[in-house]
């Protein structure tokens, strides 16, 4: 007769503890959320410099914009991407999220920034120097990065860029051609732009892209993880006014 109330304690003990451990899971993923507009103070550092000489190698990989008053991207600006990944032994997938602050490049626009007509463009994004953010329980997720970057072949290919060449309207849909791994591809982002006042442009959005199109190999291993070969890449932008254009 004693057995029964122990039996009985023993199973709630397990209860509690796999309830516990499904906790632990729980609080221990975290996926970032998609990048929106900066905050408004992200981009109020004064007027954006000229497009004079840089010792930064970034600044060099879209040039100098090509007239006086074009918009330069500011402090305030992050790039990334997100994928969905697939671990053996967890139940539910993940989204992987890395971010890079090293982001440069410039717009030529007609009129107002949010709403008027692109003429020239390009954005350019340091892919060496992009981090992991996301979580998962018993895991490393910046242990990750290295492989990235070996897969984005940065050594070759250190930057990511996103062109306009031929003018556009700023709508929701931006056309222009996409950058990664040497590899230039039409691509369309989906777009937000908002502007504060008349020095200073925000603009968020995403970018849809399919990894073996510019010749990037995601991991395709059961036994550990499968990524999914289509990935977001995303972007929240900060632009200032230059004072200067190209010679």
């Amino acid at each position: 007769m004693r057995r029964i109330p122990v039996v009985a304690a023993a199973g709630v003990a397990a209860a509690l503890v796999l309830l516990g451990a499904a906790v632990l899971v729980a609080n221990g993923t975290h996926t970032p959320g998609r990048l929106g507009l900066p905050a408004a103070a992200a981009t109020a550092s004064g007027a954006a410099p000229g497009p004079g000489p840089s010792s930064d190698p970034l600044e060099a990989a879209c040039g100098s914009p090509p007239r006086a008053g074009a918009w330069t991207v500011a402090p305030g600006a992050i790039a990334g991407f997100r994928a969905h990944e697939k671990f053996a032994g967890l139940e539910a997938p993940h989204e992987a999220v890395a971010r890079t602050d090293r982001v440069a490049g410039w717009l030529e626009v007609d009129g107002d920034p949010a709403a008027g007509r692109i003429q020239e463009a390009c954005i350019a994004v340091e892919l060496g120097s992009l981090v992991s953010v996301d979580s998962l329980p018993g895991m490393n997720t910046h242990d990750r990065d290295g492989g990235v970057r070996d897969m984005l072949n940065v050594s070759a290919h250190p930057y990511a860029r996103f062109r306009i060449t031929a003018p556009v309207t700023v709508g929701s849909a931006l056309p222009g051609q996409l950058e990664i791994n040497g590899v230039s591809l039409p691509a369309t982002a989906t777009l937000t732009a908002h502007t504060q006042d008349a020095t200073r442009l925000q603009a968020a959005g995403w970018v849809p892209v399919t990894a073996g199109d510019y010749g990037v190999e995601v991991p395709n291993a059961a036994d550990f993880v499968v990524v999914d070969s289509h990935v977001t890449v995303e972007f929240s932008l900060a632009f200032e006014r230059a004072t200067g254009g190209r010679a």
